[in-house]
Parts: structure tokens; sequence; C-alpha cells
């Protein structure tokens, strides 16, 4: 019997494809895991949609509009949202979609975030249906600081699954280490980044700085009690992404060396309403020799990290192994610091004046970019995983 690939829930939030909620309210946010639906569009992957999620019951706190979501979600919208979902995202022709569990066999691979589906204190039926599924589950971790115990516990009642995410967490991040005990293989999974995202102005003809890019928020003490506990508890910091808080604060005493376009979420979770989605952001990337897109808490890179170098804009990330795994060096196609943002302006202003070696960092940078950083070369490292295991 031929092994099948399924996506689990994709209408439920904006990784795969739009969701419906999202279309309908006009956000611009692009989905970060286009990848997966481009294996649904070509037929490679299916879908399996259960438990009633919808993109529209996300955090409702009224209990009677809870309730009449509940019945709209369990006896009409499950079977509609789905085929919108489809359309919206251009792959309603060749796509199957199951709502049955059991038409799943032992021998396929189901693939699912954690994110929403594990994450929940409260006992879920998307728990227990997982639980039923003797096939292989492949659980990307995307914003696993969120919640990270529960998820860890959620994981343990669960049969035959392997982890995935843009790091290897299992071998490079001391903090996935202290919550979860896995031994299997994990699968890094590199960003498949759209082909918007090119070389549009030559190299010399850029500003001789580094842009700063990427969203993050602070979290109040009750955010922090509630969902990242265990994330403030290993890093002591109530942000996401410490260094774009630093450049952000300290942004009209860098602008020699950098131009800060990070943008602060006010509220928790609230990113879509930002500035950040609403400027041309490759545009941007050609505007400059450098940028800085920094890592989330975690051990998590940024997805522009991969959409800038695709602009042949030089990269400046850390000295990390989730780099080095997949063919990066320092000086050679990026440039690395250990210690904070006083290394990375040490690292600007020499390459402001070593132009020539900046400008071989760009071009091999932009080589491994082409070469990795792409739907194509992602679909091939899931689906050589999935024969795999």
């Amino acid at each position: 019997m031929k092994k099948k690939i399924y996506i689990y829930n994709p209408q439920m939030i904006s990784f795969v494809g739009i969701s419906l909620k999202d279309f309908i309210q006009g956000s611009k946010l692009p989905p970060k895991y286009s990848f997966l639906r481009d294996l649904i569009s070509k037929g490679e992957a299916s879908i399996f949609v259960s438990d009633n999620f919808s993109s529209f019951s996300k955090r409702i706190k009224n209990k009677f509009l809870l309730k009449f979501i509940f019945f709209f979600e369990t006896y009409i919208l499950k079977y509609f949202e789905i085929y919108i979902w489809l359309i919206i995202n251009k792959c309603f022709l060749k796509t199957k979609v199951i709502f049955n569990f059991k038409s799943i066999t032992d021998e396929d691979v189901l693939i699912l975030f954690s994110n929403i589906l594990l994450d929940s204190k409260h006992p879920s039926t998307n728990i227990e249906t997982l639980k039923k599924l003797k096939c292989k589950k492949i659980i990307h971790l995307s914003h696993y600081i969120h919640n990270t115990s529960i998820i860890s516990k959620n994981v343990e009642d669960l049969n035959n699954y392997y982890f995935a995410f843009e790091n290897n967490l299992k071998n490079n991040s001391p903090y996935f280490k202290k919550h979860f005990n896995y031994n299997k293989d994990f699968l890094q999974l590199v960003y498949g980044t759209r082909s918007i995202f090119k070389i549009e102005k030559n190299f010399e003809k850029r500003e001789k700085k580094a842009v700063s890019i990427g969203s993050f928020q602070i979290y109040d003490n009750s955010y922090i009690d509630d969902t990242l506990k265990d994330c403030h508890n290993f890093y002591k910091t109530s942000t996401n992404f410490p260094i774009r808080k630093d450049i952000y604060e300290d942004q009209n005493n860098l602008r020699e060396f950098i131009i800060c376009y990070n943008t602060k979420i006010d509220k928790n979770n609230d990113y879509r309403k930002g500035p950040y989605f609403k400027f041309n952001i490759n545009k941007m990337f050609n505007n400059f020799q450098m940028f800085i897109c920094a890592e989330e808490l975690g051990d998590a890179p940024g997805v522009s990290f991969a959409e800038g170098m695709k602009c042949g804009t030089v990269f400046i990330g850390k000295d990390s192994d989730c780099y080095k795994d997949i063919g990066m060096k320092d000086g050679y196609n990026y440039i690395s610091y250990k210690n904070g943002l006083d290394e990375i302006i040490d690292k600007i202003n020499f390459y402001q004046k070593n132009y020539n070696k900046l400008q071989n960092i760009s071009k091999n940078g932009h080589s491994i970019a082409i070469e990795k950083f792409n739907s194509g070369y992602v679909q091939k490292l899931l689906l050589e995983f999935c024969k795999k295991i």
C-alpha cells in the first residue's frame, strides 16, 4: 500500500495558506510554510479535517458566542470552511479531503503544528483523535516557546511522532533539551521563500548599512504567568526577540550603522495589526547591503533571514549550528556574532570599510539562498524524511 501524506487542519491558522478569517479581514500576513500548500495543490498531500477546528473560534471568550460557534462548527462550518480555504489558496482541483480518522492507515504520515493543537492546558478532543491514530506524525514546533511544558506533556501521550523545525533543536537548543526527552530523528526544514524575493538593485548602489527587520512583543506579567512561564524562567526576559527590542529602543543612536524597521507589537499575539506587513519588504532589502533578522527565543531563526539572502543582502545572524547545519559559514556567505548588539555594530563597522569582502559574502549568500531557500528544496527534504520513517 502506498504511503500517503496528510496535512492536519490547515484551515485553522495562517501557516500553510491564508485562513478564511484572515482573508475576510484583509490580513497581509504571508504563510510561513506555504511549501505545504504547494504539496497540496500538486496532489502530493491530502488534508485531514477533524475535531471542529475553525479559524474563527480561537480565543473567543464570550460563552454564548462559543456555544453558537461550537454548534456552527460541528454541523456546518467544519465541512465548508476547508473547501473555501482550498479555493482561496488555489489548490481546489487535485486535493483529497477526509473527515474520518479511520481512513488513515498505519503507514501514512500526518503533518501537524504544535501551535494551537498541542499547547492547550485543557483536555482537547484533537489529542484523543491523535492518540487513536497509529500513523507516523511529523509535529512542527513553530512557536513552541508558548506553553512548552504543555506541548511536551501532550506529545508523551502520542505514538510514532517525529519533530520538525527550522533548527535541529535536538542537537542545537538547550531550551528544547530541558523540556523534551527526544532521541529520534529530527527533521530540519529550512524556509521555502516566495518568488518575489530577488535582486533588483546592484550591490554597490545600496546603502552601506544594515537594516533591522521583524516584529517583537513585550509580554505583560499575566501572559508570562499563563503562557510563557517556561520560556521566562529559562531566559529571564519578557520579550520574544531581545536583539530586535534592543535595536528598536536605541535606534536613534544606531543610525550610522543600523536603520530600524522593527515593529513593536503592543498587544499579546496581535502581530497582524502592526505596520510590519504593510511595506514592500523586497524593495527594502534591495536598498541595503546588510540586514539583521534576529532570532526568536527557543533558538528559532526568523523567516526573513532566508528572504533577505535571496535579495543579495548580507545576513548578520548568531554564530549558531542552526545555520552551520545548512552550509552557512561566517565570513563566506553570512556574518555571525556571539555577544549581542555591541559585536553586531563592530562587524557592520568592519564591513563598511571592507567592501570587496562584503560583496563576496553577498554573492555566496545569494547562491546558497537560491539553492536551498525555495519551496522545491524544502518539499524534497520533507518527502525524503517521510519515506525514511
